[in-house]
């Protein structure tokens, strides 16, 4: 799943991720990744930071509640931001700096196949 307001970011990285043999559902606000997330139980999450309505690590806590385990990785366009989530350890899997390095997506699909 990937969760990101900027419809350009969405359809990259779903072109790409596609392309390895995953179905991709988007969105891009809070509150429709929460639904999104309950109906389609993904093996990924890319989560952007700052969506509307709810913002990411919102979602995140709420993600967290329905499945511990779930794979998120934060997509941010601010490496201040992503630095410091890391010193508050929020329980995320990683974090996918803009602008996105599309090899950087591949090989956390990969990883997590």
């Amino acid at each position: 799943m990937i969760v990101d307001d900027e419809e350009d970011v969405c359809q990259a990285l779903a072109k790409v991720i596609q392309r390895k043999g995953f179905e991709v559902v988007t969105c891009g606000d809070g509150e429709t990744a929460l639904e999104m997330f309950k109906t389609h139980r993904p093996d990924i999450t890319f989560l952007d930071l700052y969506i509307p309505k709810l913002k990411g690590w919102q979602v995140l806590e709420e993600i967290r509640k329905i499945d511990s385990g779930a794979k998120v990785y934060f997509v941010t366009g601010s490496h201040d931001d992503a630095e410091k989530l890391k010193g508050k350890n929020v329980p995320v899997n990683g974090y996918v700096l803009k602008p996105i390095d599309l090899s950087e997506i591949v090989k956390i699909v990969e990883e997590n196949r």
